[in-house]
């Protein structure tokens, strides 16, 4: 076995050696930071948008740059059109296999906005990112930091306060 315990006791010691025996001290680690934690932990850090979206878009798209630049803004309103249009821009870059770690860096934060109304175009974002990952898509998450992003975005989604369906 892998802890080298006898599966039956030694003739040699009898039962009420065994009874006095000391027992180990509990030395269980406590872990208050974690413990006091009760709700999701979310990846909410905006302040890689920029980095991330010039990468993504060239500078002369400036309508496409300023859309994605909103995922930095924390009390922005989303409407359900622009909030579409920017799923459907992360999912372009990420099925083109174009910058599939930075548009994931934003999916995440996507996943976490809600719109004044509806949510279907978020559920079609994770869907697409759980595919990637169950059917090992090895164009889309060849690194180690892509499956991670990934992963990520999927988190989010899940802790988020409407998750998808």
């Amino acid at each position: 076995p892998w802890a080298n315990i006898p599966s039956s006791l030694p003739s040699s010691l009898s039962k009420a050696e065994t009874a006095e025996a000391p027992t180990a001290p509990n030395t269980a680690k406590s872990t208050p930071l974690l413990d006091k934690q009760t709700g999701p932990l979310l990846s909410t850090d905006a302040k890689v948008v920029s980095a991330c979206v010039s990468r993504l878009v060239p500078d002369e798209n400036d309508k496409q740059r300023d859309v994605l630049f909103k995922l930095a803004e924390s009390n922005h309103t989303w409407e359900e059109e622009e909030l579409s249009a920017v799923h459907q821009q992360l999912m372009s870059f990420v099925e083109s296999g174009s910058g599939v770690s930075f548009a994931l860096m934003l999916l995440r934060l996507a996943v976490l906005q809600q719109p004044t109304s509806g949510n279907a175009v978020s559920d079609k974002s994770t869907g697409m990112v759980v595919e990637m990952l169950l059917e090992e898509k090895p164009q889309l998450v060849s690194s180690a930091t892509t499956k991670s992003m990934a992963w990520c975005v999927l988190s989010n989604a899940v802790g988020s306060k409407n998750p998808p369906n």
